[in-house]
């Protein structure tokens, strides 16, 4: 069973397909359920309970790392590192990546090692002209920079909204008595705005290009980069201090941006251990929690975000298993 574009389907509609396929999969042994989306949406209210029966499919718009490398070594440009920071900055976007492969013929560079520091820079300078060309043209300009700092939070909601406005000295709060109604009446128009029904946060950006953005700062301002993340993960580190059925939801953004501020650190400093450092933050956060439940749930948490996954693989293999044995260590204890 194929339900394509489910993320416009109601809420109401939503439970009632899970009501319903709960009942399914107890007589139809064999059914199998794929829901495609633009993000994945599978109510907490049931997913887990059919999780064998159920594919959530996020239909990304741009390529993968590989096709941007095929596309690559169709002008003879075969090193794999340099294909990797084209896709990091372009996100295998089409008109990015043809742009960046153009700049890089004509200066002749056919691999990393060709790319000095100002080279780097040039190149990402260039690439932040052409989001705004390509990704952001629609964007009324004093939207571009709220677009831009909330880019760094995987979902939003009015707080995260009224301090973007703030820092981006828009001046534009006391037009909208809600601020989740200037999601809806300034942000939703450019085309960028995901709108999901979830226990935690009612709003992101697009995901594609939240990473485009989010990796363009961590190459081209990391010190802003590192203030911005270590600023948001202190406050979700507020959040899960306080008992609540989502401490699990904070604790996963929590390391997601502590994870983030590492990265940065380390392009500023390299000396830094990212997986020691993360794995004593973790077991720092997770120390006063008694629930095995709640630990259980934050386990299956980070099994499931397959953003974090990549993040802490690119940095070391096993670090996802280390993550998860601390987890477990604190269950059993």
């Amino acid at each position: 069973m194929l339900f394509d574009t489910f993320e416009r389907a109601p809420l109401g509609t939503a439970r009632w397909l899970g009501t319903t396929l709960k009942t399914l999969t107890d007589t139809v042994p064999d059914l199998r359920a794929i829901f495609a989306c633009r993000y994945p949406r599978l109510s907490k209210e049931w997913g887990f309970q059919i999780k064998s029966k159920v594919e959530s499919k996020r239909l990304e718009p741009f390529y993968r790392v590989d096709d941007v490398r095929r596309q690559m070594e169709w002008y003879f440009l075969q090193d794999d590192d340099l294909a990797q920071l084209v896709f990091d900055l372009t996100q295998g976007h089409p008109g990015l990546t043809q742009k960046a492969i153009d700049w890089l013929l004509q200066r002749e560079i056919h691999g990393l090692d060709d790319l000095d520091v100002v080279a780097q820079n040039e190149l990402r300078r260039l690439i932040g002209e052409l989001i705004d060309t390509y990704v952001l043209e629609q964007v009324h300009a004093d939207v571009k920079p709220i677009i831009r700092h909330l880019a760094y939070h995987r979902e939003f909601g009015g707080a995260e909204i009224g301090v973007a406005l703030a820092q981006t000295g828009v001046a534009q709060t006391g037009a909208f008595h809600d601020l989740n109604d200037f999601a809806r009446q300034q942000l939703r128009p450019t085309g960028l705005l995901e709108e999901h029904a979830r226990n935690y946060l009612p709003f992101s950006i697009d995901s594609t290009v939240r990473r485009l953005l989010v990796n363009l700062a961590w190459s081209h301002d990391t010190a802003n980069f590192v203030t911005t993340h270590a600023t948001i993960a202190a406050q979700h580190a507020e959040h899960a201090k306080r008992p609540d059925s989502n401490w699990y939801l904070y604790v996963v953004e929590y390391l997601y941006h502590t994870l983030q501020r590492l990265r940065g650190e380390q392009r500023l400093g390299p000396s830094i251990n990212i997986p020691q450092t993360l794995i004593s933050h973790l077991a720092t956060i997770i120390q006063p929690i008694q629930d095995k439940d709640q630990l259980q749930r934050l386990e299956m948490a980070l099994e499931q975000d397959e953003e974090i996954g990549a993040l802490l693989e690119a940095i070391q293999t096993d670090l996802p298993n280390r993550l998860a044995q601390v987890i477990k260590e604190r269950r059993e204890g």
